[in-house]
């Protein structure tokens, strides 16, 4: 009973915390700097609360992986070269590095415990994509106003360079989400082709519908932000998920099969890899 009780409470928690995180980001973009490092903070010390209380009450372990070796890893390197090397004075730029440190391990606790936490957690970031870039395509059109009277489009944001990271890491996490679950979504979508009600009833085929949705409006307005740094980001996370996934690596294997598979692979990185730094050059050739 308490530990039916604990699991409840534990739930209840990682979503509230998780969603007030998630609003925070979405919402408080227009607010002052004062007031977006306070909601900031307040939604830090709430997910990590609440990955304290499932630690302690829900006895959940995390098991830690390389890249949480090589992120804390990197903490240790900025912490050392903020309090011993440099002279310049960036404590607010450090704090908000610990900051992201503590969310990040809550949020590998949260989600470690709570599996299909993670469902919800992709759900609003892929709704939060989708209307950032239906507002940038308004902008584009002059239906709603830009935030800086240089570029075309920002989004919510003041300037293009975080609405381009933003849409960039949406369009990788749809992209994969897309691909990899294709095969079952045909499969779900078959069942209930004759039953329009069933669609909005199938939680799985509403989530990747909402998420190739987001994919595509995205991709309608990504070039248009016209932020090299963005567009080189998700054309690498677009490589490493492509090299990731099976079917993929099946059908490289069929074309290039036998001793040279590894050679051809690395060739075709590298090759991707210096097409990539070549465009990014001449996308914006006066900024390089």
């Amino acid at each position: 009973m308490i530990n039916k009780i604990t699991c409840i409470i534990s739930t209840i928690l990682s979503y509230s915390s998780i969603g007030m995180l998630l609003a925070i980001l979405l919402t408080k973009t227009e607010t002052t700097v004062n007031e977006q490092t306070s909601y900031f903070i307040l939604s830090t010390i709430c997910i990590l609360l609440t990955s304290i209380f499932i630690l302690l009450f829900k006895k959940s372990y995390l098991k830690l992986s390389i890249l949480d070796y090589l992120l804390f890893a990197l903490f240790i390197y900025n912490a050392i070269n903020y309090l011993f090397i440099s002279h310049v004075d960036a404590s607010s730029r450090f704090l908000q590095t610990i900051y992201l440190l503590i969310i990040y391990f809550s949020l590998r606790i949260i989600l470690t415990s709570f599996k299909k936490i993670c469902l919800f957690v992709f759900l609003i970031i892929a709704i939060i994509g989708l209307i950032e870039a239906i507002l940038g395509i308004n902008q584009v059109l002059g239906i709603n106003h830009c935030n800086h009277n240089l570029f075309v489009t920002t989004g919510t944001f003041f300037n293009p360079g975080p609405y381009g990271g933003l849409i960039s890491i949406i369009m990788a996490l749809t992209f994969y989400f897309s691909i990899h679950y294709f095969g079952f979504y045909i499969y779900n979508l078959k069942k209930i082709k004759k039953y329009i009600v069933l669609f909005f009833k199938s939680s799985f085929v509403l989530l990747y519908s909402i998420s190739l949705l987001s994919f595509i409006i995205s991709f309608m307005i990504f070039f248009a932000i016209m932020s090299r740094a963005a567009i080189i980001s998700f054309a690498i996370c677009l490589i490493i998920i492509l090299l990731r996934e099976y079917r993929f690596k099946i059908l490289i294997r069929r074309l290039f099969h036998g001793k040279y598979y590894k050679t051809l692979v690395i060739i075709f990185i590298v090759i991707s890899f210096c097409t990539l730094l070549i465009a990014g050059y001449y996308f914006k050739k006066d900024s390089a």
